[in-house]
């Protein structure tokens, strides 16, 4: 929701999948997902509504122009969501970055700042960009492919 807000500068409000089928979207709304949703949520669908389903960014993508951490670098890897804390740790683990140089931390737990000024590198959301100090080495990992929200920009001009 934070990725698109700032893309478009259009309000965005988030609802669960239950939500979205007990109370539909209000007429004029702009229906998105993820695009591993597309099958349960196009079963959900009334007839004269459709859905924006969001790519996502791929990992070899978000690394170019970026050097990669050296053995010694302590990585930090930070966000309110599990899955992007699994995703990013899975991608680095692959990448040959050692567990022992990475830090994950969910903001949904007390002290989740703790450790972090240790880090030569700061892996996150976009929204949780916005709760880290502008002095600290912050990578922000876009979740949401261009394309899809060059998309959402076409479909919200129509």
């Amino acid at each position: 929701m934070s990725e698109i807000a700032d893309a478009l500068n259009f309000k965005v409000i988030g609802i669960s999948f239950e939500d979205f089928q007990l109370n539909p979207p209000q007429l004029g709304a702009i229906l998105v997902a993820m695009f591993d949703a597309t099958a349960k949520i196009n079963s959900a669908l009334r007839p004269n509504k459709t859905c924006v389903f969001l790519k996502t960014t791929s990992a070899s993508d978000s690394m170019i122009g970026h050097a990669r951490p050296t053995a010694s670098e302590l990585i930090a890897v930070v966000s309110g969501w599990n899955r992007f804390l699994f995703l990013a740790k899975t991608m680095l683990l692959a990448a040959r970055i050692e567990a022992e140089s990475l830090i994950i931390r969910s903001t949904n737990e007390t002290d989740w700042q703790k450790g972090l000024k240790e880090a030569s590198l700061i892996i996150c959301d976009s929204l949780t960009a916005k709760k880290l100090q502008p002095a600290q080495q912050v990578r922000v990992f876009k979740l949401i492919a261009e394309s899809s929200l060059d998309e959402l920009k076409q479909v919200m001009n129509d």
